[in-house]
């Protein structure tokens, strides 16, 4: 199977950086896992079209940052990411980074989920944090 990085963007002002994010992916899939890049997807929405993915998905009925799943087989990494652009610009006014790094930042956590990620506890998702940080590092 080829490698596949689709990426939509169905938000109607918010844009996205599609080469620094297909970099990005390329980058985490390399280092994190001797697994190869089959399909992955990632839909870029408004937090509306955000809320509704959570919640006929995952029965939460509420908008959020980033959605994945993981739909690897065949030993490739297959799945879907979602990320709510406007979730992307509030949470970077609230973390003091720009609108860019934090779209990248939505992009690597929802990776490292497919990738067997947790982050239920705050030290997990601290360390998720910090290791999409040093992976966002690493492009520039």
């Amino acid at each position: 199977m080829m490698e596949t990085i689709e990426i939509i963007n169905t938000h109607a002002s918010k844009r996205v950086q599609q080469e620094k994010i297909r970099s990005l992916i390329r980058l985490i899939i390399k280092k994190e896992t001797k697994k190869k890049l089959g399909f992955l997807s990632i839909v870029f929405l408004t937090n509306a079209r955000m809320r509704r993915v959570n919640r006929d998905y995952l029965d939460h009925d509420y908008a959020t940052d980033v959605i994945s799943f993981n739909l690897s087989s065949n030993g490739n990494v297959d799945g879907e990411i979602f990320v709510s652009l406007d979730q992307a610009a509030k949470q970077a006014r609230e973390f003091n980074v720009t609108y860019a790094n934090e779209v990248l930042r939505l992009v690597a956590h929802g990776l490292l989920h497919i990738l067997g990620y947790d982050d239920r506890t705050l030290a997990q998702r601290q360390a998720m944090l910090e290791l999409g940080d040093r992976y966002i590092g690493k492009l520039k």
